[in-house]
């Protein structure tokens, strides 16, 4: 069947950046000036630093 997932494969950056999309996924969940702010709130680099995913998204961004 053509969308069983057979054949999809394992991607580190996708997965990545899934990660991140959720940690930022609403506006309440953001901040500015900060990594990460006392209430949890990341910044997109924090965010990204958060997932380990600087080496592979960082530099798209």
């Amino acid at each position: 069947m053509p969308f069983d997932g057979a054949g999809f494969g394992y991607n580190e950056s996708l997965q990545k950046l899934d990660t991140v999309i959720d940690l930022l996924e609403t506006p309440d969940r953001w901040c500015k000036g900060a990594l990460r702010s006392h209430d949890g709130r990341y910044c997109i680099r924090g965010a990204i630093r958060a997932v380990s995913g600087s080496d592979v998204l960082e530099p798209a961004i």
